[in-house]
Parts: C-alpha cells; structure tokens; sequence
C-alpha cells in the first residue's frame, strides 16, 4: 500500500477536482493525505468540499510563508504505509500511475516520472473523465533530469530514517532534487517510470517564488553546501514535521 502526500495552498476547485478525480480512479488506489499549509478562508472551505468527494483526509497547518518541504514532512509524519508518494495537487495521472510507481517499489528504490506541463488552453479544457486511450495533450514543456518534486516515490521507513525532506530549504525549489541527491547517496536505485506511465502538470500562473531572486540564490547555495560539498544524508537533526 502506498499514501501520496499532497501539499496545498489556495488552489482553485476545479484543479484540485481534476487532481483528485485521476487520483481516485487508479487500477490500484492510494491513501491520500492532504496538507493544508496556511490556505485563505475561502480555499479552506473549496479543499473541505471537493476532498469529501473523494474520502481524503486533510491536516491543516497555519502558516502564512509557504514552505514545501515541512508541508511534506508533516505529511510524512502521519503515514502508515509502507510506501509513501510525495506529488503536487496541480498533477493529473494517468489510471496506471501508481500500480507503475508500486511495481518498482522496493526498500532500497526511489522511483521518479518525467513531468509534462499542460498549455493554459488544454488546462482550461479539461473535463472529466479523460479518455485516456486518446487523450494527446498540448503540452509546453517536459521537466528536466533535476525536476522531480512531482513524483518521489521511496520506502516510507527510509523516508523516516533521514528526517524526511530538509527543512533548511526556504519556499520551493532544489528541496526535490536534493531528496533524490540523498537517495543516491544512500546506494537507492532510481528508476524513471515515463515509459510505463504519464503524469501532467495544470498551468497556473507562476508563483510569486519565481520572482524572490534571493530565496532562488539563498536555495542554490544550501544546495551545494549540504549536498554537493557535504554529502550529508541524515538531515533536520533537531526535529523535522514539527507544529
């Protein structure tokens, strides 16, 4: 069994819906749990209702900075599964997406998927079922080797056992591959599951993040100082996932 961790912050409903439509027609269905890190009132009642449709559960956090990777040590936190899938609510999958993750889970794998980004038009055009035997998206752009935040799959004991995602990343960005980087380090097989399957990013504008040039260069220089340089796996020593 597997649980997919899914972080959000003032997403609209129908990106959320279709996320969590694809996700609730799977050949082999996930746990999924739904961090709500800091949402607006009005996004806190859209995530209630649409996440009731499909039997989620959702812990809430208050924080007004949004920081991914203790949204997703939170997460973390609460899982029960062997295997746990850290993804992104702006995601579509595929019906075999996680029967394909699973077939490559084993103690010492971590399984990524090369991301796809929908066009604003073919993201407004979405509805419900996809047919999927037809469906040839519009797409913008293919995510490269170093983007892999949508799609981390790992033992969710080993997970655990390296204080989950470092928490000394600010906002988003360099903390996924850094995972990877770790898992490497740790002699973990990576394997692409692209061939297999297919996932695709909804557009949205881009986040205010794209525009702290300082958080991007602040990130840039974590990453070389504890991953590069230091190789350090075990991370968070003085706690991780904590409120």
């Amino acid at each position: 069994m597997i649980t997919i961790i899914l972080p959000y912050k003032n997403r609209d409903e129908q990106r959320l819906n279709n996320c969590l439509y694809t996700l609730s027609h799977q050949t082999v269905l996930p746990k999924i749990i739904l961090i709500d890190y800091g949402s607006d009132l009005e996004f806190q009642k859209i995530l209630k209702k649409v996440a009731s449709e499909y039997f989620c559960s959702i812990h809430r956090v208050s924080q007004e900075k949004w920081k991914k990777t203790h949204a997703n040590n939170i997460g973390l936190k609460k899982v029960s599964t062997k295997y746990v899938l850290f993804s992104d609510v702006d995601m579509i999958y595929k019906p075999n997406f996680i029967e394909e993750a699973l077939k490559s889970l084993e103690e010492k794998t971590i399984i990524t998927c090369r991301c796809s980004y929908l066009s604003k038009n073919e993201t407004y055009g979405l509805t419900m079922p996809i047919d999927w035997k037809t469906y040839k998206p519009v797409i913008d752009q293919v995510s490269g080797e170093t983007a892999v935040g949508a799609c981390l799959a790992m033992s969710t004991e080993w997970a655990k056992s390296i204080g989950g995602f470092d928490e000394g990343y600010l906002g988003w960005g360099r903390e996924d591959y850094d995972m990877l980087c770790r898992a490497k380090s740790a002699k973990l097989h990576q394997i692409r599951i692209e061939e297999k399957t297919s996932f695709y990013h909804q557009w949205h504008l881009p986040s205010d993040w794209k525009k702290d040039k300082e958080t991007i260069i602040a990130n840039a220089r974590y990453f070389d100082e504890v991953t590069i340089k230091k190789q350090t796996i075990v991370r968070n020593l003085q706690g991780w996932g904590l409120e």
